[in-house]
């Protein structure tokens, strides 16, 4: 008597390039793929680097230079704020026209406590900002978060030193430096390294942008994610998509992920995204997310301090952290385990296959069923997945696979009417 067998192939691409394959299919067409697009503030942090500050100061020396002259003036330090008092900052702003550009920004000290100062533009004070508001996110900073996060009676700043590690300390008064103002379109928030230097343009501070115009939970979740980027440059840098990932983690953290937290861009585009960050992406933001996520999940929230701790770039510092809690997987081993968790996502399976958090499910990038087999070309991008769904009747299904460029890593998940086989697939051969 057949059995019903499905089964679905996903092909890891844990290699620097990107690979192609194709394979021989039963075809039936895609099958539906939700947009799960959602429109959310984005980070700035990614784009400020090297290049950008030297571009930026010369864009400035050449097109406004009273205001590089003023970069060049010495910023004060150590200096003791009460609310009421005035300070400027040099901050990337909304243009008006689309873009971005620099400004020395005047703003208020609206509220502070032990570990943060809230500063707002002053021309957006009592419109877009209150000192009631202000008072709010002082509040989550430094008191108490939402029921959802690790400890409800501890604020966002105590919870990220006890998960992630240490603030760094600039300008030595031990405050973190929150500045509301009118962020570049889309812009929710950002973390400037310059402001860690004494670099021409640098503030000297330890401080964290916040765009003006959100609502405040969101706001709050903003906090959380640009207060990990400040941690994260206290410690050895572990690429863009890991440190936007444990950002994105903070947030989680914190108890704002219902808000502030988004995996839908990535499990509804596998395939297309990959590890390297581009920044027009907002899916290079949930896969990193739901990587971290996972880690945290399957080591405990332990390894997100401990990975921070580690001297060392990228999967070099991963696999160090896999090595750390005796896993004996490597990184592509663990990439691996994480592709069939965010397909299953059933732990009664195996607790490598699932989550905890709720995250949703990865969907096919082709659904086939039985019919005429013709060949197929797709494009995976690196360290990422597709994931082919095959349907038959048939005690076999003979499939074979080829690739171009690296040979990715093919498993095959498939399930009977009492079983659940996950075997390797070996490219070339049927």
């Amino acid at each position: 008597m057949n059995r019903l067998i499905l089964k679905i192939f996903f092909v890891l691409c844990v290699c620097i390039s990107t690979a192609q394959y194709s394979h021989a299919i039963i075809s039936s067409g895609l099958i539906d793929k939700p947009d799960g697009s959602i429109s959310r503030a984005l980070c700035f942090t990614p784009q400020l680097n090297d290049e950008f500050f030297a571009k930026r100061l010369e864009k400035i020396k050449r097109d406004n230079p009273s205001l590089y002259q003023r970069m060049l003036m010495p910023r004060t330090m150590y200096k003791t704020s009460k609310v009421g008092d005035l300070q400027t900052f040099f901050v990337n702003v909304d243009d008006g026209n689309g873009g971005e550009e620099t400004v020395e920004l005047v703003t208020e000290l609206l509220a502070k406590g032990t570990h943060s100062a809230i500063w707002a533009d002053t021309a957006k004070i009592g419109t877009a900002i209150t000192a009631t508001e202000a008072a709010t996110y002082l509040k989550a900073f430094e008191e108490s978060t939402p029921g959802a996060s690790r400890d409800s009676t501890k604020g966002i700043y105590d919870l990220l030193l006890n998960y992630f590690g240490d603030v760094p300390n600039k300008d030595g008064d031990g405050i973190v430096d929150y500045v509301f103002a009118d962020l570049p379109s889309g812009v929710g928030g950002y973390f400037s390294p310059l402001d860690q230097t004494d670099q021409t343009g640098s503030n000297k501070r330890d401080i964290l942008y916040i765009d003006i115009f959100m609502n405040d939970e969101y706001s709050k979740s903003v906090i959380a994610h640009e207060a990990q980027h400040l941690i994260h440059s206290n410690y050895t840098d572990k690429g863009l998509t890991f440190n936007e990932g444990l950002s994105e983690m903070a947030i989680i953290i914190c108890g704002y992920g219902d808000v502030g937290v988004s995996f839908s861009r990535y499990l509804s585009n596998v395939g297309d995204i990959g590890w390297e960050w581009e920044q027009s992406s907002g899916a290079h933001y949930d896969m990193g997310a739901l990587f971290v996520l996972y880690f945290a999940e399957q080591l405990g929230d332990e390894s997100l301090k401990v990975f921070h701790n580690i001297n060392a770039y990228e999967f070099n510092a991963f696999q160090q952290l896999l090595d750390y809690y005796n896993t004996g997987l490597s990184t592509e081993s663990w990439f691996s385990n994480w592709f069939i968790a965010n397909y299953l996502n059933d732990k009664s399976m195996n607790s490598a296959y699932g989550y905890t958090y709720p995250v949703g499910k990865a969907k096919p990038t082709a659904w086939h069923l039985s019919g005429q087999v013709e060949s197929e070309l797709k494009l995976i991008k690196d360290h990422d997945v597709n994931y082919i769904y095959y349907s038959s009747s048939a005690d076999s299904l003979p499939i074979t696979f080829t690739s171009t460029g690296r040979t990715p890593i093919y498993k095959s998940i498939e399930f009977t009417n009492s079983d659940l086989i996950i075997n390797d697939v070996i490219d070339n051969e049927e």
